[in-house]
């Protein structure tokens, strides 16, 4: 687990603990910290969300931080592999974070075996 391990669960509502599902797996497993201020990933897939930030309104926390064309792409790998992608911001000790570090390596693997997956990004 990481180093901050599941205190992000403390910073969402006790109605959305309720509610929440990650867009990608499906799960209620909750959050753990990444190192961006107010960020968390689900613990079941690394997904990250935003959950804390001055400017996004609370009813619109956890807040998705995939691009919409990028979705498909990362509810695929779900579905095939069932692995920890840890895709949160990383960016003090990557040490911290052994599982993110693994699963960031294995979905690039995965998607450069599935290039033609990639959203184009011109525009």
């Amino acid at each position: 687990m990481q180093k901050y391990g599941y205190l992000a669960n403390e910073a969402v509502s006790s109605q959305t603990k309720d509610t929440f599902r990650c867009q990608i797996c499906g799960e209620r497993a909750g959050f753990n910290w990444s190192d961006y201020s107010g960020e968390a990933m689900c613990n079941r897939c690394g997904t990250p969300y935003q959950l804390i930030d001055r400017k996004i309104p609370k009813e619109e926390l956890p807040n998705l931080k995939i691009k919409p064309e990028w979705i498909p792409v990362l509810k695929q790998y779900w579905d095939e592999t069932h692995s920890y992608m840890g895709l949160g911001t990383i960016s003090i000790c990557p040490a911290d974070y052994p599982e993110c570090v693994k699963g960031q390596r294995l979905f690039n693997e995965w998607l450069d075996e599935h290039s033609e997956l990639i959203p184009n990004e011109e525009a």
